[in-house]
């Protein structure tokens, strides 16, 4: 992460906010963006967040373990060995 330090002009200009965005993190952007919002938005945006979060711990935790997928592979290798014998009648 780069952060620069500026020099506040006396007047704001749209290039000195341009260049303060630039050197802003996704965390800078999206706090400076909560901290325009209304409370009922914040709340919104929390719920999001929350909607988010646990989207993305049932996607890791419906992702199978790797020890788990290495023995399903060991069987199947091994079912594709089996000879196959047909009964004698």
């Amino acid at each position: 992460m780069l952060r620069l330090w500026v020099n506040q002009p006396h007047k704001h200009s749209k290039v000195d906010t341009l260049s303060k965005a630039i050197f802003m993190t996704t965390h800078d952007r999206a706090i400076a963006k909560l901290q325009q919002l209304s409370e009922p938005l914040v709340q919104e945006v929390s719920d999001f967040i929350d909607f988010v979060i646990h989207k993305h711990q049932a996607k890791v935790e419906s992702q199978p373990d790797e020890q788990l997928r290495q023995k399903w592979s060991q069987w199947f290798e091994e079912v594709e060995r089996l000879e196959v014998i047909s009964p004698k009648n």
